[in-house]
């Protein structure tokens, strides 16, 4: 039996709105995609230039937002001695 055909995909399933694509592209970061829900992404982004476009703004724009919100907080060694002196005496 076609492998397709087994888990109900065809032709007509195969395809998804650039709606759906877009959803599936952020769903993908944050949490991850089913299988089906990868090949058809995949799909859908083989023969669509616009959602390959915001599939790769999106990338970026999460990129920079990571690097802006999520930074490492480094202290010297001062600098911690000082927080916790602050902190013993409150």
């Amino acid at each position: 039996m076609n492998v397709w055909k087994a888990n109900g995909l065809n032709s007509y399933n195969m395809k998804l709105s650039c709606i759906k694509s877009t959803v599936l592209i952020e769903k993908k970061e944050l949490f991850g995609l089913s299988i089906i829900e990868n090949v058809k992404l995949s799909f859908h982004l083989s023969i669509c230039s616009s959602c390959k476009d915001y599939k790769r703004q999106s990338q970026l724009i999460d990129a920079a937002l990571r690097q802006q919100f999520v930074t490492k907080l480094e202290f010297t060694e001062a600098e911690k001695q000082e927080i916790i002196n602050k902190l013993k005496s409150e």
